[in-house]
């Protein structure tokens, strides 16, 4: 995805992200998420306290002198209409987070906002991206800077709330020291009990902000589910088909071993109940991983991805890996199917050339023991090939 790394665009893709590209053409970023509008909400919250934090003080002090209730209303009216400010603010960040919380990104082109940017194009459209990397302080591809930017700002409040006691240690210093104490003593108090009651209208608010968040993030998560429907079901099914691959190369390996054990301990049946157990699970596999792979083109097809998604590599991917596990799954079972012929003629050779009726009956009993083994060799190696000519 060169255009996306050049410097002009400010776009770097870490190269994870790159290789999974490159390896299936289609990959799902996850941009924004709904913990990081919430995040963002109490962030704005911060920062609105550290610009009100001195101008609400001196208010405060004024409406003190006069009446104790105009104090009190005065800072529950500001809270309020800042946290219906906020309210808004999230459910506008909610609409936001169904269009830009999932970024797709192709070899092609990237998606966001519903809208589809081909590489070329990038450097004229990133502002869309950029305007979302401003408002959640994340830009894209690198990680969320908002606890830091909420930590920061919680001690610029602090830091001012603090520094008007400073303000009023230096006034009393012009005054006798009868009077600077009292004086002192007073305005202490006064900013013992503002800071109290901000700290606790501050955190009621953040209690209901907090309450009313839960319930938006609950829509949030509903409609993510809904709108991104499509995508999900397409990134799902990628994944589902990595997992199908890693399972058929450890079924392989596993199948590996118990054919080798039975092989040297001749063919005993606890070993070919193990062995049938194992190639069951291949066959199980194997028809899980094929009804996916036909299920995510038709989905990509269906899609409005599918004129920025490059079906010839997502081919060579398919390949690389169910394909390629079960051809090595299917020489497994050619070779060992070999094997099994050469034991069954040994066998036919020394019932043969045997004369006791016992030990007869015996070699008998393990040559039609194979046999079926041969055939249920066989029968898979059929539904075997079936699979990879579905998908070739």
């Amino acid at each position: 995805m060169q255009t996306l790394t050049k410097e002009k665009s400010e776009i770097i893709i870490p190269d994870k992200i790159q290789d999974k590209i490159n390896e299936r053409w289609f990959y799902l970023y996850s941009f924004i998420t709904p913990n990081e509008v919430k995040n963002s909400i109490e962030r704005d919250y911060l920062k609105i306290l550290s610009f009100i934090a001195l101008p609400l003080w001196i208010i405060s002090i004024i409406l003190w002198v006069i009446a104790l209730p105009l104090f009190l209303a005065c800072v529950w009216i500001v809270f309020a209409f800042i946290v219906i400010y906020l309210i808004i603010l999230s459910i506008k960040r909610s609409i936001t987070l169904t269009h830009t919380s999932n970024v797709v990104l192709t070899d092609k082109a990237i998606s966001i906002w519903w809208k589809i940017i081909k590489n070329e194009d990038l450097d004229k459209e990133k502002w869309i991206i950029q305007k979302y990397e401003k408002e959640f302080d994340e830009k894209i591809f690198w990680e969320s800077r908002l606890s830091e930017a909420k930590w920061w700002l919680l001690k610029q409040v602090i830091e001012k709330v603090t520094s008007i006691f400073g303000k009023i240690f230096e006034t009393t210093k012009h005054f006798d020291n009868r009077n600077s104490a009292q004086i002192m003593l007073i305005w202490m108090l006064l900013w013992v009990v503002y800071v109290a009651i901000i700290s606790g209208i501050y955190f009621i608010w953040i209690f209901i902000i907090w309450i009313f968040w839960l319930f938006i993030m609950s829509i949030n998560k509903a409609i993510l589910k809904i709108t991104w429907q499509k995508v999900f079901k397409i990134n799902n099914l990628f994944d589902e088909i990595d997992k199908s691959s890693d399972n058929l190369i450890d079924s392989k390996n596993k199948l590996s071993l118990n054919l080798n054990n039975a092989n040297q301990n001749k063919w005993q049946d606890w070993l070919l109940n193990k062995i049938n157990s194992w190639i069951e699970k291949v066959n199980s596999e194997a028809d899980i991983s094929i009804k996916n792979i036909l299920k995510l083109r038709k989905t990509l097809e269906n899609s409005n991805y599918k004129d920025i998604f490059n079906f010839n590599i997502y081919n060579n991917w398919i390949k690389k890996q169910i394909v390629e596990p079960l051809k090595s799954i299917l020489e497994l079972l050619n070779k060992n199917k070999e094997i099994i012929e050469k034991t069954i003629k040994e066998l036919e050779n020394q019932i043969n050339e045997t004369k006791e009726i016992s030990y007869k009956n015996t070699l008998d009993l393990q040559k039609l023991r194979l046999e079926k083994q041969k055939e249920e060799f066989e029968k898979y190696r059929v539904l075997i090939n079936s699979y990879i000519e579905k998908i070739n």
